[in-house]
């Protein structure tokens, strides 16, 4: 059974948009836009909620903030959670058929939008109402839970019409995108640089890494233990921290790099140079692991604020226990499905329980690869859809028959599709497991969104006149 997407053409007139620009957007007008958008996202998820009472320490959403950006408490404390998950839903039902639409019309194209849109907002609202009703934000009621409520879903709003205006051609890329990526780099930039200093049972330190290792150095008697505590200090970023994410980035800038090329030549033209159409190792980039760090983002958040709210529940308890270690307020998952739908919290605890560390690695990359083949039939990127392009653009493989270019592509793309959401998976494991809760997808996703705002980049100023070309 399927639903024609024309079934919300009413409402979509009443949703809020952002209109098409009807000219060609200057390169350098796109540079502002993107520039400005990345600042008011910025500056969003740093702008404090009114009515915010005493939340605790331990943060609910800790697990979806490692990569779908988002401060505690503040305007975009939701990041762009909401947004990610209806689009990857509505994407995904689209490519089951489950959702019928032409992408070759315009008006069913814009509609699909809308309906993206309005699943983001509902999506808001219902993550809002939950999380301000269960004690998110503190013992809160009436005027004051409402306020919350709007300020939430007016956030979420804010990310929705950012997201539209540069995906409508104002600036490079996505909003989420975007978001993601400041976030994530900013992040990554103060635990290393940061000046902001805490108390600690062992004087003043420093938040930053560099800075704190520095400062250890310089005035413990004890160089060695000073070296041991920059590397290893448990309630500040480390410098193991760094090490991993300049790893992880690495790994993935380099798995990024890797790509298989088919020859192609113009069928209509004689002694037409030959081009080579690249297929990467990251087919599909890095949407089947953001598909999987939603679902298990929004299960543990869910599992997590429901806990703190009816510890003593049955049913709560089955959905996920929570416990915090180390003298760490924050809670990691202890018991119940949320245990084994979360990564382990160190390297250690991989080798305490071995049955957790299996069945969760084997669901997480299992996940990524069988997204990742839904995905390309979503995005109308398998062998199929790609080869049709290319044949009718008169393009062969040299010395074959037309035709030719889906029996190549249907060889190589399903396997590096696959391979690289399981590569891909595997090496955010590897750094979630060797560093902090998300360090590893987090990096995985930052690279990979970097990648792709370059090559938008690049290609937009390759199509400006040779004079006009910036580099």
């Amino acid at each position: 059974m399927s639903v024609h997407v024309k079934s919300i053409k009413a409402i979509a007139g009443l949703l809020p948009a952002i209109k098409m620009p009807d000219y060609k957007v200057p390169f350098g007008e796109k540079i502002v836009w993107t520039f400005s958008a990345g600042v008011v996202l910025v500056l969003g998820s740093q702008m404090p909620l009114f009515g915010v009472q005493n939340v605790g320490a331990s943060d609910a959403g800790f697990a979806l903030r490692s990569v779908f950006a988002g401060n505690r408490g503040s305007l975009f404390d939701l990041g762009v959670a909401p947004l990610l998950a209806s689009g990857l839903l509505l994407q995904t039902l689209a490519a089951s058929k489950h959702i019928a639409l032409d992408w070759d019309r315009r008006e069913d194209r814009a509609l699909f939008s809308a309906a993206q849109k309005l699943t983001a907002i509902l999506l808001a609202v219902a993550l809002s109402v939950f999380s301000v009703f269960i004690g998110v934000y503190g013992a809160v009621s009436g005027i004051t839970a409402i306020l919350l409520v709007a300020q939430l879903v007016v956030g979420q709003i804010l990310v929705i019409l950012i997201d539209e205006a540069m995906q409508q051609g104002y600036g490079f890329g996505s909003g989420y995108g975007l978001f993601i990526a400041s976030h994530l780099a900013e992040n990554m930039f103060w635990s290393v640089f940061s000046l902001s200093s805490f108390k600690t049972g062992k004087g003043t330190e420093y938040e930053g890494s560099i800075i704190a290792l520095v400062q250890l150095v310089l005035t413990r008697r004890d160089k060695f233990r000073a070296l041991k505590e920059a590397f290893y200090r448990k309630n500040l970023p480390n410098l193991s921290t760094a090490i991993v994410q300049t790893a992880v980035l690495g790994a993935v800038s380099y798995l990024n790099g890797i790509r298989m090329e088919v020859p192609l030549q113009h069928s209509k033209m004689r002694g037409a140079q030959t081009h080579k159409f690249p297929v990467k190792l990251l087919y599909s980039s890095n949407y089947p692991l953001l598909i999987v760090s939603v679902a298990l983002g929004l299960y543990s958040y869910v599992s997590h604020a429901l806990f703190n709210r009816f510890p003593e529940n049955m049913v709560v308890r089955i959905f996920g226990v929570w416990k915090a270690y180390d003298n760490i307020a924050q809670q990691f998952p202890h018991g119940g499905l949320a245990y084994y739908l979360s990564p382990p919290r160190t390297l250690f605890s991989c080798l305490r329980d071995p049955i957790q560390f299996a069945i969760f690695s084997t669901l997480f990359i299992w996940s990524a690869t069988k997204l990742s083949e839904l995905w390309t039939e979503a995005a109308g990127t398998n062998a199929k859809d790609v080869s049709k392009t290319l044949e009718s653009q008169s393009l062969v493989l040299p010395g074959r028959r037309e035709g030719s270019i889906y029996k190549e592509l249907k060889k190589l793309v399903p396997e590096l599709n696959l391979a690289g959401a399981a590569v891909l998976a595997g090496v955010a494991l590897i750094g979630d497991l060797i560093g902090p809760h998300g360090t590893g997808t987090g990096c995985a996703v930052l690279i990979t969104f970097l990648y792709q705002f370059f090559e938008i980049t690049i290609r937009e100023n390759m199509e400006r006149p040779a004079g006009d070309q910036l580099f």
